[in-house]
């Protein structure tokens, strides 16, 4: 079964229609006339499936009346208090929460300018407004109560930060940013120390956190830090025919 839901913040800042799609965890297929119904109204629909279901992709392919752009896998980890060893943030800087949205905003977009989302995969997104979008995301994840952590420096210039989502079934990382000056350092992984010591703090006992199947750097700091793959989803994208 697939559920779509319009996009309201990606249709304004695309100047496009633009849907969100899940498919649940069923194997059953779904028909080119169900496909075809569930996207007509839109020019574009994200559709994010478990990567297992590689039957999709021909399925997709089916829709007369859309393209398919496959967009990208995003590999999901997880970090169990067995596997942690706290970790300090290094001599000279400091980990703790407090931020106003311009320093955040400029966190991003520095560490984001290049970041292979599946935004990038569609030449219908223009890249900047796709990061105007990961802004408006810190902003709406913080009004949401997530939890931001920032590292600064010995001058309190902001170098990175983390934000955890308290809403799902288990604590969620959304964002964790680091300015590419401080890149290798050694610095993200105290940050992400600090999100996990968060979550202690608050009582839960599992943590997830993604990125794109290409970001390898990334995830061997994870591997250091004790996380373990958790799953993968495919992202695809159906574009309207006639917007290309």
């Amino acid at each position: 079964m697939i559920i779509v839901e319009p996009s309201s913040s990606e249709s304004a800042r695309f100047g496009l229609a633009v849907a969100r799609a899940q498919f649940d965890d069923c194997d059953e297929p779904v028909s080119a006339d169900q496909l075809a119904l569930a996207v007509a109204d839109y020019d574009v629909v994200i559709v994010r499936a478990p990567a297992s279901r590689r039957d999709l992709g021909a399925q997709f392919a089916s829709v007369v009346s859309h393209a398919l752009i496959p967009a990208d896998h995003l590999c999901y980890w997880k970090w169990e208090p067995s596997r942690f060893t706290p970790r300090d943030a290094p001599q000279g800087f400091l980990l703790g929460e407090g931020a106003d949205m311009s320093e955040l905003e400029e966190l991003v977009r520095d560490s984001f300018r290049s970041y292979g989302n599946h935004y990038r995969a569609n030449p219908l997104f223009d890249r900047d407004a796709a990061l105007d979008g990961y802004c408006e995301w810190v902003e709406r994840l913080i009004a949401g109560g997530a939890s931001c952590l920032v590292l600064r420096s010995a001058d309190r210039v902001a170098v990175g930060f983390g934000l955890i989502d308290w809403s799902g079934d288990s604590p969620d990382v959304r964002l964790a940013a680091m300015a590419h000056a401080s890149q290798g350092r050694g610095l993200y992984g105290s940050v992400l120390s600090g999100l996990m010591s968060e979550t202690l703090r608050r009582g839960h006992d599992r943590l997830l956190i993604s990125t794109q199947s290409d970001n390898v750097r990334v995830m061997r700091a994870w591997a250091r830090l004790g996380l373990l793959p958790e799953t993968t989803k495919a992202t695809h994208h159906l574009v309207r025919r006639s917007q290309l």
